[in-house]
């Protein structure tokens, strides 16, 4: 039976890969930190936008048209969308070709 071949940490097999990934990316610890920490942050606020519409709705429904509430609350979703903004203007992951014309 063959246990697999002793790597320059020496652990064998697959737990001996990822002990030498974490290793090498040991020194970029801070920055995956925060990089889980603000998609965190990304998807409890995209969840939290249905909850502001339909806090608006239902101020519609209660109070009436009442203006000034409904652009506090579109005002507040609008914020929320801005930070989610993507740089090339795409929303779907797919990385949009520049316009040539």
């Amino acid at each position: 039976m063959r246990k697999g071949n002793l790597n320059s940490t020496g652990a064998t097999g697959a737990s001996g890969a990822v002990k030498k990934l974490l290793l090498l990316l040991r020194r970029y610890r801070i920055l995956m930190a925060l990089s889980i920490i603000l998609a965190a942050a990304y998807v409890i606020l995209t969840l939290y936008v249905p909850i502001i519409f339909g806090e608006a709705i239902d101020s519609i429904a209660d109070n009436g048209v009442d203006i000034p509430a409904i652009v506090k609350y579109l005002f507040e979703a609008g914020v929320i969308a801005a930070g989610g903004g993507r740089p090339d203007g795409g929303g779907d992951g797919v990385q949009k070709p520049p316009y040539y014309g």
